[in-house]
């Protein structure tokens, strides 16, 4: 199965949870960056972060302010990544035989 139809699965499955199409880019983040870098598939699943530093490591940062809609669409999503993941036919990993790939995003 082509990365395209893989990504059209898992889109056709988050519409509905009011998740749009991203630009298939993920890189990981500065934890996450080696294991791209060593061949591993990396993805993200971003939700609206403009508030996110209002209480970010601040005192204020208490499970108080979780807005339990957005955990419950967060759960749903990943959900959702992980049973296709796990039940689709895909190599996300380069193949032994080409090794210029390894550092790529998948």
């Amino acid at each position: 199965m082509k990365k395209t139809c893989f990504t059209n699965a898992i889109h056709r499955q988050l519409r509905p949870l009011g998740i749009g199409r991203g630009a298939n880019d993920s890189g990981g983040g500065p934890d996450v960056i080696p294991l791209r870098m060593a061949g591993v598939p990396v993805a993200a699943l971003y939700q609206d972060g403009t508030d996110y530093f209002d209480l970010h490591h601040t005192a204020n940062d208490t499970f108080d302010k979780i807005d339990l809609a957005d955990i419950q669409q967060n759960i749903a999503a990943y959900a959702v990544f992980a049973w296709l993941t796990a039940n689709l036919d895909v190599e996300f990993r380069p193949q032994a035989d080409a090794p210029e790939q390894a550092g790529t995003q998948n």
